[in-house]
């Protein structure tokens, strides 16, 4: 039983980490893409949502 509780927690963090993994990948292309085009606003917004996942 303790093992099988032990397993489902495990189970949950690798999904969370998965999420944020996704999450933080998806902010940083965003973050390129801001950079790239030279929007100034862009990139202050998507900085503020990385510093906010990490």
């Amino acid at each position: 039983m303790e093992s099988e509780k032990a397993f489902k927690e495990f189970e949950q963090i690798i999904d969370r980490l998965g999420r944020l993994s996704e999450d933080l990948v998806e902010v940083i292309d965003k973050q390129i893409s801001a950079v790239v085009s030279s929007n100034g606003e862009d990139v202050e917004q998507y900085v503020e949502q990385y510093t906010h996942l990490r």
